[in-house]
């Protein structure tokens, strides 16, 4: 069904591909010319992710977004699921080359919308157990009708996984805007605890600097917790090497002020 919705949005001129992701970057469903293999796809995701991870320290309830380039278009769609997906990452990617009508690519895209947030909505749709079991992954020339194959990049045979961080004893990882058990993300720390107080860093950054606040913030663990989770005892040393990011004394005094408050 998600195949088929992604495939109308092929009828506009100029679309090359279109794919769904999660808040991890998996691949939920996606849509491509040949050009666009499921390598180049899975690169695609993750530059999604990093991009809708930068915007929502500033705009946490965001819409939409689209980025021009010599080549194409890259136009992203917030799904905002409720339901059976309520307080998932959903979103939709549509790439495009220089032929697209922006007027008929929009009209097209809010009706996809519509139904994929219809079918991610839909009681058949378990969230927490993940979307991607849910819903058919294939493309053109994959396995037959009503088929529902491993979710790609995790154990779907033929694709290449990323090998699980080392996460320490704790086992819980932060990825730029909150924690996950066994997902894949470049810093550990101990607990949950720790993982709100990230988060509430690299937001409280983002509102002096722009979105290079996650940057720094990942930097600053590396810098103190180079082979150990990073815990709540380094916070006072974290704050002090985040606010040599802030050039506004008033600012990084504020900084200061509201990350110490942090319970």
């Amino acid at each position: 069904m998600m195949k088929r919705i992604l495939e109308s949005l092929h009828s506009v001129e100029g679309v090359q591909g279109s794919l769904v992701v999660d808040g991890t970057g998996q691949i939920l469903a996606y849509q491509a010319h040949a050009v666009y293999d499921v390598s180049l796809l899975e690169q695609v995701s993750q530059t999604i992710v990093g991009t809708v991870d930068a915007v929502r320290l500033l705009h946490e309830d965001w819409d939409s977004l689209s980025a021009s380039f010599s080549e194409g278009n890259l136009i992203l769609r917030n799904l905002k699921p409720g339901g059976a997906a309520a307080g998932t990452t959903v979103v939709l990617g549509l790439i495009a080359d220089n032929r697209l009508n922006a007027s008929f690519a929009g009209v097209a895209i809010r009706v996809a919308t519509a139904k994929l947030k219809s079918l991610l909505e839909s009681p058949n749709a378990n969230a927490t157990s993940g979307i991607a079991h849910t819903v058919s992954t294939i493309s053109a020339g994959g396995p037959p009708s009503g088929t529902l194959p491993p979710p790609l990049g995790r154990s779907n045979p033929g694709i290449v996984n990323a090998p699980a961080p080392d996460l320490g004893s704790s086992g819980v990882s932060w990825s730029g805007l909150g924690s996950s058990l066994g997902a894949s993300s470049e810093i550990a720390v101990a607990d949950p605890r720790t993982s709100a107080f990230l988060t509430a860093c690299t937001k409280a950054l983002a509102s002096c600097i722009g979105p290079m606040a996650k940057i720094f913030v990942k930097e600053g663990v590396r810098q103190l917790c180079p082979d150990r989770p990073f815990s709540r005892a380094q916070g006072d040393a974290l704050i002090s090497l985040l606010r040599a990011h802030i050039e506004d004394p008033t600012e990084s005094a504020e900084f200061q002020k509201k990350m110490r408050a942090f319970a």
